[in-house]
């Protein structure tokens, strides 16, 4: 039982570092360009790259 909660936890600490991974990996110019463009979700992914020290 404690082995699956330990696979469980690991994979969701993957997940997560993905994801951070993932979202700073993004170029700030270019979320600017696609907000400019119109794009909302460009617009709520910039807000939380912007301030990428809090992640």
């Amino acid at each position: 039982m404690i082995y699956i909660i330990i696979v469980l936890l690991l994979s969701l600490s993957a997940v997560f570092a993905a994801l951070t991974n993932g979202l700073l990996g993004l170029s700030s110019t270019e979320l600017e360009r696609k907000m400019k463009l119109g794009d909302r979700d460009a617009g709520r992914i910039y807000a939380v790259r912007k301030r990428g020290n809090l992640l």
